[in-house]
């Protein structure tokens, strides 16, 4: 609570009473005066409290100018207070959706609709490009592994499900998309299972 001109110095001191002054009283000219003041070259600070001084009594009166005096009625208090947490919800509401990253929002979206899904970011897999296409590579006797009757994982295993979702032709992109996980790609390339390039 400000009582005196001390409290004002007290609350804001000298170097941020000329913010104060603009800010809170609306002196921009006080402000622009006490800021060049204490900008000044040489200045000794015994020089500045006493000017301090001098815009606390300021900025006291001018405070004290705008002041309203407490309404006896209690009805009058409570309404005032209700006044005033309404207009201070919808400021709080305004500055809150400032806030908001425009990332966050997608603002070329419908009312209603719903954003898109992203795509997931996929980083290289098995120290090749996600955009390397896949083909199948060949078991000891030449013949080409395939989704539907020569492929290298056993049937009804969970490996052997993951590798029935590749597809000749795919980016590593995709396959990691589809569901295969990068581990099971590059095990998959390392055994000569698939080929990416």
């Amino acid at each position: 609570m400000v009582s005196s001109p001390e409290d004002v110095l007290e609350n804001w001191n000298y170097l941020f009473l000329p913010r104060m002054m603009e800010e809170v009283l609306g002196d921009k000219q006080s402000a622009t005066q006490a800021r060049e003041e204490l900008h000044t070259e040489g200045v000794h600070w015994d020089r500045v409290k006493a000017r301090a001084a001098v815009w606390s009594e300021s900025a006291w009166d001018q405070l004290r100018s705008m002041a309203q005096t407490v309404p006896a009625d209690a009805d009058v208090v409570v309404a005032t207070i209700r006044t005033d947490r309404r207009l201070y919800d919808e400021w709080y509401q305004r500055e809150s959706t400032k806030r908001i990253s425009p990332m966050a929002t997608d603002t070329t979206a419908a009312a209603g609709a719903k954003p898109a899904a992203a795509a997931p970011v996929v980083k290289k897999i098995a120290g090749l490009d996600p955009s390397a296409k896949i083909a199948f590579g060949a078991d000891k006797e030449g013949k080409p592994y395939n989704t539907t009757d020569n492929n290298p994982k056993r049937a009804g295993t969970k490996s052997g499900e993951r590798f029935a979702k590749y597809v000749a032709g795919q980016t590593l992109a995709q396959v990691v998309a589809a569901g295969v996980s990068p581990a099971d790609v590059k095990w998959d390339i390392d055994h000569g299972f698939i080929k990416a390039a």
